[in-house]
C-alpha cells in the first residue's frame, strides 16, 4: 500500500518522502484503502459534514442533554 502509515510520524514521513500534505495523503490512503476515487472519498466526507452541521445546529437549537 503506497499510503499506508501506523503513526502520526510516519505520516509525516510520508509527506516529507512525497512532497504531499497529509490532507492529500490520507484522501489517497482511503481512496485506496476503499477502492473508489478521491472525487468519491470527497463526496462521502462532504456527507458526513453536512451530518455533523445538522446535529450541531439541533443540539444548538433544542435543550438537548448528553
Amino acid at each position: 500500500m503506497k499510503y499506508n502509515f501506523t503513526s502520526g510520524a510516519e505520516l509525516l514521513e510520508k509527506c516529507n518522502e512525497l512532497n504531499m500534505t497529509m490532507s492529500q495523503i490520507c484522501i489517497e490512503r482511503e481512496a485506496e484503502l476503499l477502492g473508489v476515487t478521491k472525487e468519491e472519498v470527497r463526496e462521502k466526507m462532504a456527507v458526513s459534514l453536512q451530518i455533523m452541521k445538522a446535529a450541531t445546529e439541533k443540539a444548538v437549537q433544542e435543550d438537548i442533554k448528553s
